[in-house]
């Protein structure tokens, strides 16, 4: 049996609007370490229109201390430093350099 594209496409969207709301929990129990270790990695993306790659950012977030680790994910389309001071906006805790 063959699964067209619209209803595959449907599906994914149905089960991120589902997964939503915890990326922000996720996000608020990372943000609630007083240790933080974040880096980020290049990956291609794809400009619009163009038919031409430059390099996105993917910031991770992973939560220091005792717990068990917890990573957050965060996309960016350059490298610049306001999208994770945006990220971080309210933390009070350390980020080691």
């Amino acid at each position: 049996m063959r699964i067209s594209r619209s209803t595959q496409t449907s599906w994914l969207l149905q089960c991120y609007e589902a997964i939503k709301p915890l990326g922000e929990v996720l996000k608020e129990v990372v943000l609630d370490s007083g240790y933080l270790f974040t880096d980020d990695t290049p990956i291609p993306l794809q400009v619009k229109g163009h038919g031409r790659v430059k390099k996105g950012r993917l910031w991770v977030y992973i939560r220091g201390g005792p717990g068990p680790p917890l990573a957050v994910y965060d996309f960016s389309p350059d490298r610049s430093k306001k999208r994770a001071l945006d990220f971080l906006d309210g933390y009070r805790g350390y980020v080691p350099a």
